[in-house]
């Protein structure tokens, strides 16, 4: 059915030629539509025309903007934020603007980005390699790029399987006062792999599965200190509490987070309408660390599990009355591990540790009925 907000799409050729890889990449090319990133590229967060949330943590709020892989949204346990999933192989990505309570089971009151993967093709094999180096300004050593697919098809206009693996290095920039052997801080690493199968029984039936494994480390950290009281610059300055020193005998700190993310779905066309299945599970385990001044330390270990669960009917036909009704439910928890150092001074150090717990579990129904 036609949908009353505004759609922009961007075809599998459309990212390959204009080298769309990743969220970062996108934006480059959405007039309107900005990313923030906290704790680097493992959080970021999508704003439409100012619509949207600044997060700083653990505790973030709800976005305005949802972001969907094959129909099952990316959530936090009570935001969503971007996925930080490579776009190479991608079939298609929508990214619609306005309010689509009604049409989608997870609230999004400003926009959506809907990022559909590439499904596998059941009539030939296939693969494809491509591979690439990058150079920064005031880096040392280059970057790379490297992405695979393979499509195997078992059973002919059947059962077919597509595997595509991603492999990204930044070597980051800037640098810190008084650490020259802390070369390139902001450097990243990322990797991901994707298995999806695709099964048609019948002609109106469809079954697709599809695991995604995503990981990502990164020297990017947060600091908040303020070295000069003329300029009022802040800059990055060393970890040197004794608590960092102890958990990263280098004293340079680590972000990491990874991520698996299962979905099924199945769609069966009943002639007057299609019902639709979609089912998604995602675990998330992420390190975020900080300095807020040269006294304090910060360590962060957050774990995040997230079941959806969405049923959808949509009419079908050449009717001017066209219609859509569905059931959406969500399931959370969140256990967040935090560790606090402040150095008093004069031999004197605190440690203080912070544990916390959190779920959400909600259902909604939704429905749509327009008149063309």
């Amino acid at each position: 059915m036609e949908t009353p907000f505004a759609m922009q799409v961007f075809g599998g050729d459309d990212l390959e030629e204009q080298n769309i890889l990743s969220t970062r990449d996108l934006w480059d090319h959405m007039p309107g539509i900005t990313l923030q990133e906290e704790n680097g590229i493992s959080d970021q967060t999508v704003q439409m025309r100012g619509s949207g949330i600044s997060s700083v943590g653990p505790d973030d709020g709800q976005s305005a903007i949802g972001t969907y892989i094959d129909d099952v949204p990316w959530l936090n346990i009570n935001s969503q934020v971007a996925a930080p999933i490579d776009y190479f192989d991608a079939q298609r990505i929508e990214v619609l603007r306005g309010p689509q309570g009604t049409s989608y089971g997870q609230d999004a009151t400003g926009g959506s980005v809907r990022v559909y993967t590439r499904d596998p093709d059941m009539t030939q094999f296939s693969a494809k390699v491509r591979a690439g180096m990058t150079h920064r300004a005031h880096t040392d050593g280059a970057g790379r790029r490297l992405n695979a697919v393979v499509n195997l098809p078992i059973v002919e206009d059947v059962l077919g399987v597509r595997v595509s693996v991603s492999d990204r290095y930044d070597p980051g920039y800037g640098v810190i006062p008084g650490r020259p052997d802390w070369d390139n801080p902001s450097e990243y690493d990322t990797t991901s792999w994707r298995i999806k199968g695709l099964w048609t029984p019948t002609e109106n039936v469809e079954a697709a599965f599809s695991y995604s494994h995503w990981q990502f480390e990164q020297d990017l950290f947060r600091v908040w200190h303020q070295i000069s009281s003329d300029t009022g610059t802040a800059i990055m300055r060393p970890l040197e509490n004794r608590f960092m020193l102890e958990y990263y005998p280098s004293g340079k700190p680590e972000n990491g987070s990874e991520t698996d993310f299962l979905s099924f779905s199945v769609k069966v066309d009943v002639g007057w309408a299609e019902f639709q299945s979609t089912t998604g599970i995602m675990d998330n385990d992420g390190v975020f660390n900080g300095d807020s001044s040269l006294a304090i330390g910060i360590l962060f270990d957050v774990l995040t599990d997230n079941v959806t669960q969405e049923f959808r009917l949509v009419s079908k036909g050449d009717s001017p009355l066209q219609w859509l009704a569905g059931i959406y439910y969500h399931k959370a928890e969140q256990e967040v591990n935090g560790i606090v150092d402040v150095d008093y001074g004069a031999g004197w150090n605190q440690t203080y540790a912070s544990i916390g717990f959190r779920a959400s579990e909600a259902m909604s129904y939704y429905g749509e009925v327009s008149l063309l």
